[in-house]
């Protein structure tokens, strides 16, 4: 089959372009959804949304690209929902998610919003609440456990007690840091997001519009810690990506969005 395209432009009809061609006219926005194209294999002229829709329902499994058409056979193509995107077209696909709201390349009727930095940092704020109502408790125990106030002054100044102790609490710090990781990979995985997000009404999802798995979320919260030790830096990121995506959305290809946009 003739892959070129034929689009129309200012009311007269241009191409034929091929299939790379096309695919830059759609990145540099002079083809979009409600531009009428057409290529062999089609009925008549159509809108790009309604040609990409059709192409998607009638032939599902063949390996092709919803938006440029090009098969690259199943193991290449992202799947969001009712698309399946290459890769050369990812980053345009979910461009226009973004800004048309519009959850799959035919332009069905789901849509979704990405979470902006301040209503995720009123999100971190209520994790720590809750996980702060496990671990303050714990280390307050733990130090009356230790007995530092009331350590003797002898004991102090003995260089084994005061490793002994400093020992004992970087065991006590690894602990507490498993636990938030825990907390972070059982919640992203089975509810889709922490006890902050869902209250917000937000969820974490893949790329490709998938969950969390439980070691996805582990993951996710050791780049978070990335993110907060460069200053914070990779936390802020979020308030200028196009997709809100901090620097441990990015490591681990994942996105905050609106449960109900």
């Amino acid at each position: 089959m003739n892959t070129d395209w034929y689009y129309a432009n200012s009311g007269e009809r241009a191409g034929p372009v091929t299939e790379s061609e096309f695919l830059d006219l759609r990145r540099s926005g002079q083809i979009g959804a409600q531009t009428l194209v057409w290529r062999e294999g089609m009925t008549g002229w159509q809108p790009l949304s309604e040609a990409i829709a059709a192409a998607a329902s009638s032939s599902p499994d063949d390996g092709s690209c919803t938006v440029c058409g090009r098969n690259v056979g199943t193991e290449n193509l992202i799947v969001f929902q009712s698309s399946r995107v290459c890769a050369d077209c990812k980053d345009g696909f979910f461009r226009r998610v973004r800004e048309q709201g519009v959850s799959d390349a035919g332009g069905g009727a789901g849509s979704v919003r990405f979470a902006g930095f301040w209503i995720r940092l009123l999100a971190l704020f209520l994790d720590y609440l809750t996980i702060s109502a496990v671990t303050w408790p714990l280390t307050i125990a733990f130090f009356a456990f230790l007995g530092i106030g009331n350590m003797p002054n002898n004991q102090a100044a003995d260089p084994a007690a005061v490793l002994l102790i400093f020992g004992r609490a970087g065991v006590f710090s690894l602990v507490l840091f498993i636990l938030q990781a825990a907390y972070q990979g059982w919640f992203l995985a089975k509810r889709g997001g922490t006890p902050g997000k869902l209250i917000l009404g937000l969820r974490v999802m893949r790329s490709d519009g998938g969950g969390l798995t439980f070691w996805r979320g582990i993951g996710r919260y050791f780049a978070f810690t990335l993110s907060t030790l460069i200053l914070y830096i990779g936390c802020i990121m979020a308030a200028f990506d196009d997709e809100k995506r901090a620097l441990h959305d990015r490591i681990c290809d994942t996105r905050v969005i609106y449960k109900n946009p």
